[in-house]
């Protein structure tokens, strides 16, 4: 999956520094995943 704009959720993450490591990890995450369909999304996030 590709991320549109990083810089989207740095500024996020500069006002609501406690999300920082989440949206970071997140991030790391989405960028290695491989899905093909919204089953294999939620797969990896059910909730």
């Amino acid at each position: 999956m590709h991320i549109i704009k990083k810089q989207s959720l740095k500024e996020f993450w500069e006002k609501h520094q406690d999300s920082e490591q989440q949206l970071k990890a997140w991030h790391s995450d989405v960028e290695k995943a491989k899905w093909q369909n919204f089953n294999d999304l939620k797969e990896d996030y059910s909730t």
